[in-house]
């Protein structure tokens, strides 16, 4: 458990201290910084639009033809079960990022959902909806943000897709933190992809639409990415923006 605890104590170390130099190189000379919700810091944008053409070239070969037989062979209300089961296993981990926030009340509603949904139905039904328990966001990249930790630059990771220096370590912090993690690598990896594409056929449409009618789809995602994040810190109506990615968490 101590070790447990260093790490963590060491990870948010490091993110302190390299976000002090990513603050000072985000001079505010841009006039879109006024903007509300608009700019978004992006010194990489020539290698994020490289990695944004990759990744859809995987998922247009590999991923959309899993999504389309899943969707045909796969009826609403097991995909809703499939979603809600996968949902589920993310209540320990907003168990934990909410006490983080010095949340005890969204704490104990995430770890009651979790109990009630698991016995219940084994996660497949939100039985805790109709108990009062809502579902809530959280993660350890809004607990960041509601820190003061700046976002740093815009990132378009292989696979993983967009995200931005602060919701990355994030993501890293996360599997580390994670309770169920704790039963094994294999089933944790089974976990993530099972989630992936669960999450990446609940959002099939939006992302479709969004390849068919935008005018850049780099600057599409990149915008609803930011201001969904923006949504999610800020407990702001932005946060129920769907965001595609190949990869999302």
């Amino acid at each position: 458990m101590f070790n447990y605890i260093k790490v963590i104590i060491l990870n948010m170390i490091f993110i302190f201290s390299l976000n002090l130099n990513i603050s000072s190189a985000e001079i505010l000379t841009d006039d879109d910084k006024i903007s509300e919700g608009t700019y978004v810091y992006d010194p990489y944008e020539g290698i994020n639009r490289a990695v944004l053409s990759f990744n859809m070239a995987i998922d247009d070969i590999a991923i959309q033809p899993v999504i389309n037989v899943y969707k045909v062979i796969t009826p609403d209300i097991a995909e809703r079960g499939v979603s809600n089961f996968f949902y589920n296993l993310k209540e320990p981990l907003k168990t934990i990022t909410f006490l983080f926030q010095g949340d005890l009340k969204n704490s104990m509603n995430s770890m009651g959902r979790f109990i009630v949904n698991t016995t219940t139905s084994l996660g497949l039904y939100d039985t805790s909806k109709h108990l009062g328990l809502k579902k809530n966001k959280s993660d350890m990249g809004i607990v960041l943000g509601k820190a003061g930790i700046n976002s740093g630059p815009y990132l378009i990771i292989p696979i993983i897709g967009p995200t931005n220096f602060r919701d990355l370590t994030g993501k890293v912090l996360d599997f580390t933190i994670n309770p169920i993690n704790l039963i094994g690598v294999d089933s944790s990896m089974n976990s993530t992809i099972g989630s992936t594409l669960s999450v990446r056929a609940e959002y099939d449409n939006e992302l479709n639409d969004l390849k068919s009618n935008s005018n850049d789809l780099y600057d599409s995602l990149k915008l609803l990415y930011h201001q969904r994040r923006m949504g999610d810190i800020n407990n702001e109506h932005l946060k129920d923006l769907p965001v595609p990615e190949i990869y999302i968490d």
